[in-house]
């Protein structure tokens, strides 16, 4: 009940602040409409408010007013977080949605999901191995399949002169795709949650020019 009282009594706190701040501006507007001075406190002020309380307060100031409204100190708050986060990152390995290794690079603060999915692409299913596929589903060369490329042909137009329908280029692609992502899983690299959604964005994977696969650069 104590650790309520003492929330509520800070959220009141920053509400007075704001209503205080707001009737003052508009106060400051009509007693010094004249000179264009309130014009001034107002474009300052304004955006401030804007922002929100969020942005009002540093992380610390904020850490503190949150410590104090529970009843205890900044440490025992830091030591909370890292609990619950070393709580919710067992979860994830144990739900399969993360491996161990992930787990781990995040725990540790290293983890990059856009460098490692790429990393992933890399060794998996680089450009060279797209290339062959795709050269071998046109009955090409790689050497010719990049000659046409570089004379401004796109695949469409090469697939067409080869007389192949496109979409066996596509399903070629897809099962190369889909191999090296059960070798991922295999070797403990990726989970079967995280193939499942990369094959569900497999265009990205299958475009090396493009961010790494996976919904805005993939999700652990």
């Amino acid at each position: 009940m104590n650790k309520m009282s003492k929330l509520l009594g800070a959220l009141a706190l920053v509400v007075g602040v704001l209503i205080v701040g707001v009737t003052a501006v508009a106060l400051a507007q009509d007693s010094t409409s004249a000179d264009g001075g309130a014009l001034t406190a107002v474009s300052g002020f304004a955006p401030r408010l804007r922002q929100g309380i969020e942005r009002l307060f540093t992380p610390q100031e904020k850490d503190a007013a949150l410590a104090d409204a529970l009843d205890i100190s900044v440490d025992e708050l830091d030591a909370a977080r890292q609990t619950a986060r070393e709580t919710l990152l067992a979860q994830a390995v144990a739900d399969g949605r993360i491996t161990q290794a992930q787990a781990d690079e995040m725990a540790d603060g290293n983890f990059s999901p856009r460098g490692y999915l790429g990393d992933l692409r890399q060794e998996y299913l680089p450009k060279e191995t797209v290339d062959a596929v795709i050269a071998d589903a046109l009955s090409l060369t790689v050497d010719d399949l990049t000659a046409a490329r570089d004379a401004g042909q796109r695949l469409p137009e090469i697939a067409d002169q080869q007389g192949v329908d496109l979409s066996a280029v596509q399903a070629a692609l897809q099962t190369a795709l889909a191999d090296a992502l059960q070798q991922a899983v295999a070797d403990g690299r990726i989970t079967q949650a995280q193939a499942d959604d990369i094959l569900s964005h497999q265009g990205d994977w299958l475009r090396p020019n493009q961010r790494p696969f996976g919904p805005r650069g993939g999700r652990p």
